[in-house]
């Protein structure tokens, strides 16, 4: 239950901080894109313990994996990407 009301607010604070940075297309265009990655880099920090406790198996590599793809979404400032990427990493912690 824990897991499951983390991985939500998790996502809800990603997908809060893409659907303020989107319109943005004026002179804080950075300031936007730095809030996004702000969600995705907490979201990615807060996972980051939980993939560690998940006991080695297909899930915990595939988790491992998508974080790994949330990060260089990331670097390259695609916030959507990051999104999906932390999305199915919270799916294979909530799988086991």
């Amino acid at each position: 239950m824990r897991i499951s009301l983390t991985t939500t607010a998790l996502l809800a604070a990603v997908l809060l901080g893409l659907a303020r940075s989107a319109p943005a297309q004026t002179d804080s265009a950075p300031t936007a894109k730095t809030h996004g990655s702000t969600h995705c880099q907490r979201m990615i920090d807060k996972a980051h313990p939980m993939v560690a406790r998940m006991p080695a198996g297909v899930e915990k590599m595939s988790a491992q994996k998508e974080m790994a793809s949330a990060r260089t979404s990331l670097d390259k400032g695609d916030m959507t990407g990051c999104a999906t990427h932390m999305k199915n990493v919270m799916d294979a912690v909530k799988s086991k």
